[in-house]
């Protein structure tokens, strides 16, 4: 007899689109309920308060074509689990966060959080019109160049690129979802890296106060795609050095686009 749904017996759709390498898929809500107790009454009275909290988090290998770069801007979504002829599903969710990251010795992965203002739950979004993204295409380590500060002789050991894209719902007193979401921009981006250091030279954290420290980086994934940036400047430098590991350094640059 079986008992549970196997990882490999569901996949994720998103806006028609079934999407392969995925590692880790969270979406749900929660719902605000606020429970009043008055006198000559000896049960809670419960209504809900505000709008349903719900959100989306996907993890998934990094793999071309980048399908979740698209939704950085105005973009919404609809999507969800498909499993035997169930599904769990949502429409109307915006992205947060959008990140990119990679190690040594680690497949490049990507991270998306999306913020749901529509519904959530069985038959919310439908998989009829879906067609596929092709099969799975991982970028490897040696697939990547970085170009920045200090990269000449000293190797990258690690990076994290990401962006923020906040966004704000405005609803009527009479209405359930929301009349409009609003994109706040300009967007934030974060690039960090962490470099085995061999000859980088910092320089003193007054000097940049003075001088401008604003800075180009360019981070290629692959022969098609990457991350090119202009005026991103340098927010921290940290230096660390252990008995058992070689001395690094990790710098981590914000601008917005």
């Amino acid at each position: 007899m079986k008992s549970s749904v196997s990882n490999y017996e569901n996949s994720l759709y998103i806006s028609g689109v079934k999407i392969f390498g995925v590692n880790d898929v969270n979406f749900g809500y929660s719902l605000p309920i606020e429970h009043i107790n008055v006198i000559g009454n000896n049960k809670f009275t419960t209504f809900t308060n505000n709008p349903p909290q719900s959100s989306l988090s996907v993890q998934k290998y990094f793999s071309l074509p980048d399908f979740f770069l698209n939704f950085t801007g105005a973009g919404q979504i609809s999507g969800g689990l498909f499993y035997n002829d169930k599904n769990f599903t949502f429409n109307r969710a915006y992205m947060n966060n959008y990140s990119v990251s990679c190690a040594v010795g680690n497949f490049p992965s990507l991270s998306a959080d999306f913020t749901i203002f529509g519904d959530v739950g069985k038959n919310v979004a439908e998989r009829d019109y879906v067609y596929e993204t092709g099969q799975l295409k991982i970028i490897r380590p040696r697939d990547i160049a970085i170009e920045c500060d200090g990269t000449g002789t000293n190797r990258v050991e690690a990076f994290t690129y990401s962006i923020e894209s906040p966004r704000q719902a405005f609803y009527s007193p009479t209405g359930s979802f929301p009349m409009d979401v609003v994109t706040l921009r300009p967007f934030k981006a974060t690039a960090q890296f962490t470099i085995g250091v061999d000859d980088y030279e910092s320089k003193k954290v007054f000097d940049y106060i003075i001088d401008s420290n604003k800075k180009n980086i360019n981070i290629v994934l692959g022969s098609v795609t990457g991350f090119y940036m202009q005026n991103m400047e340098l927010i921290s430098e940290t230096i660390n050095s252990s008995a058992t590991d070689e001395l690094s350094l990790t710098l981590t640059y914000q601008g917005f686009i």
